[in-house]
């Protein structure tokens, strides 16, 4: 078997070695206005967040027997039967924009009650009263929510 001929490169059909690819840089880019409003939201949430803890860590906490605290475990139980009801409506409907509400009602009822946990753990008080439903806001006859 012969050889190949060696490459010649002045002959004009010779094929030419690849050479390496570099890449440009990109031209640097001015900063987005996403990015500047993400920084802005983050900034927004910190001070939110020492704000509701200073708040928080004012010492005063409602009494036990207080509206504030009554109105947080009344609300609480009124929530989490909002969300027990839309959950029953999301799996019973079959149409899908009252599923889409049902399940909105649920998700918003839900993290309302958690944050009406939140106080009343931040408080040091107990999730429930030895007390009837809705006694915190006084007049008279006791009010039943069953």
């Amino acid at each position: 078997m012969a050889s190949p001929p060696p490459s010649n490169p002045q002959r004009a059909d010779a094929v030419a070695e690849p050479q390496p690819v570099v890449a440009a840089r990109p031209a640097p880019r001015a900063r987005s206005w996403p990015a500047a409003v993400s920084v802005l939201a983050l900034t927004l949430l910190a001070l939110s967040v020492f704000a509701g803890y200073r708040m928080g860590s004012s010492g005063h906490a409602p009494a036990d027997d207080s509206a504030d605290a009554g109105f947080a475990r009344d609300m609480q139980t009124h929530h989490n039967q909002a969300v027990e009801l839309s959950l029953i409506v999301r799996d019973r409907t079959t149409d899908a924009d009252v599923r889409s509400v049902a399940y909105d009602i649920a998700t918003s009822q839900a993290q309302q009650s958690g944050q009406m946990y939140g106080w009343l753990s931040v408080w040091g008080l107990a999730q429930t009263s030895p007390t009837t439903d809705m006694a915190w806001m006084g007049g008279g006859a006791p009010h039943r929510c069953e």
